[in-house]
């Protein structure tokens, strides 16, 4: 059983850093145990190897290699601050704007193993003019690595389709950034450089971890689910491997985009709060289910002094059948303060909309819901005096499951004739 969260607007605290009077310095640290841009860039080095780190940050890849994999690294940055951070871990930092620059005649006496570009093409103006340096100072059967961010994340889109585009000092829309990036762009423009890509890797990130963590439930859930089901939703950054070739090969590097899928396999999960205006998509917490899992539970934190009246339960947002389990109500340390009882008849007189309970569950606890539109829901039928006198920290906790069997046309079959 997978346990999720819902989102409510979580607000995403920023990564460590800190700044000059005129300048914005990147800090930044490789921690094997996380999946970051960095770790992945730093375990696609082999040991030993020659690197040339462009754009080095205040150092964090080049000790970790020095360090750790025993590379010989040098690096190039624009800002002598960082350069002065991260000097302990290279043998020869250059300071230059690589915009004006030619960093291949800056290191023309050395040739790489490895050229890196970590979170540096979005910076520039011409990336194109580093990737053609990259392919000069690279050693034959040399690989360059890279990673950039992705401008089509879900969070993102959802702020854009709210009319909003809110520059950042980091993150997906940091105030430096010159260029933006999808899967297919970055692909198109390596393979216009003559980069044929040998490697594609994606830096997931989940909505309520980013800067974007509201935006996407102000938005009606059919837009969310599908936002939400494109392939690359969650991807928050690329990370790319790739070779030098004499020719444009663009058409070789398709086989690392991926398309658009046509079935959405997601449902939605939505507690609606009343607190005397009515319900609305302002008084939500989402959370997504998969449609083919047993039972998923869901928790569903509540907003403090709310007034709260009355609760709805949303459980999908497409026909079809819900194993429904569990509905509680419980304080932030778990103490129960409301429990369905698992019966359809206590849910029976309630207030529902495109639902019906179909039948109970013959082996577990619960019932079946058929659902039959996209706007399902049902009123909990909580006191209105448990709601009103709620402590801080509680949450509504459900447990269903959308399984997948054939049963469910026979079922559906005798509700559908008894009705």
């Amino acid at each position: 059983m997978r346990s999720v969260e819902g989102i409510a607007g979580i607000p995403a605290g920023e990564a460590g850093k800190t700044a000059s009077s005129d300048q914005h310095i990147y800090l930044r640290e490789i921690d094997d145990r996380q999946r970051t841009s960095l770790s992945v860039l730093a375990n696609l080095v082999p040991t030993g190897s020659t690197v040339l780190d462009i754009g080095t940050g205040t150092g964090a890849l080049g000790r970790h290699l020095a360090r750790r994999k025993a590379c010989t690294v040098d690096g190039v940055t624009h800002n002598a601050q960082e350069a002065a951070v991260a000097a302990d871990g290279y043998r020869r930092i250059e300071v230059a704007d690589i915009e004006v620059s030619d960093v291949a005649a800056l290191f023309a006496d050395a040739r790489y193993d490895i050229v890196v570009c970590a979170d540096i093409l979005e910076h520039l103006r011409q990336p194109r003019t580093v990737l053609d340096a990259a392919k000069r100072l690279l050693k034959d059967g040399g690989r360059l690595l890279l990673s950039v961010p992705n401008v089509a994340y879900a969070g993102l889109i959802a702020e854009l389709l709210h009319g909003d585009f809110r520059y950042r000092q980091e993150g997906l829309l940091d105030a430096s950034h010159l260029r933006f990036f999808t899967r297919r762009s970055l692909l198109q423009l390596l393979g216009d450089a003559g980069w044929q890509v040998t490697g594609l890797e994606t830096i997931t990130l989940e909505l309520r971890a980013s800067e974007f963590a509201s935006p996407l439930t102000g938005l009606p859930i059919a837009v969310q689910r599908r936002l939400l089901d494109l392939p690359d939703a969650l991807t928050y950054q690329f990370v790319v491997s790739a070779q030098a070739t004499a020719d444009a090969c663009a058409a070789q590097n398709k086989g690392f985009d991926v398309g658009v899928p046509d079935a959405i396999a997601d449902h939605s999960v939505a507690i609606y709060w009343h607190a005397g205006g009515g319900y609305s998509d302002q008084h939500k917490v989402v959370a997504w289910g998969k449609v083919g899992d047993e039972a998923e539970e869901f928790r569903f934190a509540l907003p403090d002094s709310a007034g709260i009246k009355r609760l709805r339960l949303d459980p999908a947002d497409r026909p079809g059948y819900l194993h429904l389990h569990v509905i509680r109500l419980e304080s932030a340390d778990g103490t129960p303060l409301w429990q369905w009882d698992g019966r359809g008849e206590t849910l029976a007189t309630a207030a529902q909309h495109q639902l019906a309970l179909a039948a109970s569950l013959p082996t577990a606890e619960g019932i079946v819901l058929l659902m039959t539109g996209d706007d399902p829901n049902l009123e909990l039928p909580i006191p209105e005096l448990t709601l009103t006198t709620l402590p801080p920290g509680s949450r509504i906790v459900v447990r269903l499951g959308w399984p997948m069997s054939d049963d469910y046309r026979a079922l559906a079959g005798r509700h559908l004739g008894a009705s």
